[in-house]
């Protein structure tokens, strides 16, 4: 499934009303290619479910957000707002599987 489409007509209604935005679908399909599928599923809140995450893939793509808004909104992460555990922000980075 893509979400080609959200994601253009997201960015398309930040550009006309001129508001910042993050790329969640891009920052975390770079990353779950990068880990490959069967590891990718382990964040899934069951099985059968491709939408809700667990623990860990709570833990983790709230990281990747909050990376995300710092990227964007550096105040948040200097007013002690946003922070991301260094291990996990290395492993994001770097395409690791991240299992807490």
């Amino acid at each position: 499934m893509s979400l080609a489409n959200e994601t253009m007509a997201t960015v398309t209604a930040a550009h006309r009303s001129y508001t910042a935005y993050i790329d969640l679908n891009e920052a975390s399909t770079r990353y779950l290619n990068a880990i490959g599928p069967e590891n990718a599923f382990t964040y899934n809140l069951n099985p059968a479910d491709n939408t809700h995450l667990n623990v860990p893939g709570s833990a983790l793509f709230g990281a990747i957000v909050a990376e995300l808004v710092t990227q964007k909104f550096d105040d948040l992460k200097k007013l002690g707002y946003l922070r991301v555990d260094g291990k996990l922000k290395r492993d994001i980075d770097h395409g690791i599987y991240y299992w807490p």
